[in-house]
Parts: C-alpha cells; structure tokens; sequence
C-alpha cells in the first residue's frame, strides 16, 4: 500500500477536502487491510459533504447489505437490516444528476426493492436520465439496456402501464 499517498489523502480530508476523504476510503478498500468502518468512515465523510461518488458508493453498499449502521464500531460491526439508507443515499446522487444513481433509483422505483412501487416517478426520471446527453454519451446506457433484459426478461414493457400527460 502507498501510505505515503494515504497520508496526503487523510491529512487534506481532514482541512475539508471531501474528494480527498473518498479517494482515501477507496485506497483502504482496495488494500483489504482495513475494515468496513474505517473505509465508510471516509465515504460518509464525503457524502455527508455532498461528494456525488461516496453517495452512489454508500448505496451500492447499502443495497449490497454492506452498508455499516451509526452505532458501529471496529470490534462491533452491525450492518443495516433494510434498504431505507442505501435508496437514501442513492436518491441524494441521483438528485445531483448522476446517471448511475439515476437507473438504480428507476429501477427501485419502477420495480420496486422494499419500497412501494411508483410508476410515475419512475417514468418521469427515466425520461430525465434518457434524454441526458451524459447518459446518451455513456457506457451506462449498454449496461442500462442489459438490466433491463434481466429485470424483464419477456419483453414487458412495463412503461406501458402508466399513462402521462
């Protein structure tokens, strides 16, 4: 592991540099020396600065049953039970106009994961996300039609269902 690089990247998370503090939390993680806490420390560190890739992160982790409760500690890990944090944080990225975030929520929304399903929202953000030139420019959007194979694997349109103005 590069501690030096570690080093830099704690010592500006800790003058405020939330890029910083996520970058230092991914180094951790690649590294497998560290455990989930000191990692989502950084991550949520960044988040909670509004950093758009520690949101999407945390969700990931959240929506993987990997996301660390509050109350955590590194003798004591406990993880939460539910989805609530990860669609949380997951929404926050979304809001922010990140494409990923975007087609998971979509999908959560549309679909439904332990939330109740809403159709409209979905057809409104699915909308928002296709018609993003980011989006279109984007590998996302191969990986977004191959989920959609998965998640409906007859063919369904399912976007049929809701009738907009």
């Amino acid at each position: 592991m590069n501690t030096n690089l570690l080093n830099q990247l704690l010592s500006e998370a800790t003058r405020g540099n939330r890029e910083a503090s996520y970058r230092a939390g991914k180094l951790m993680a690649n590294e497998g020396t560290f455990n989930d806490v000191a990692v989502q420390k950084r991550y949520l560190d960044a988040a909670n600065a509004g950093y758009t890739e520690a949101q999407k992160e945390l969700g990931a982790l959240g929506l993987c049953g990997r996301l660390i409760t509050d109350d955590a500690t590194a003798f004591n890990i406990h993880y939460h039970t539910d989805y609530n944090n990860a669609i949380m944080w997951l929404r926050k990225a979304a809001m922010k106009g990140d494409p990923e975030s975007k087609l998971v929520i979509l999908a959560i929304d549309e679909f439904g994961i332990k939330v109740i399903e809403d159709a409209r929202k979905a057809v409104d953000l699915y909308r928002d996300t296709m018609c993003s030139k980011d989006f279109i420019d984007s590998p996302t959007l191969m990986l977004f039609e191959i989920a959609m194979q998965y998640l409906d694997p007859f063919g369904v349109n399912r976007m049929n269902k809701v009738k907009t103005a």
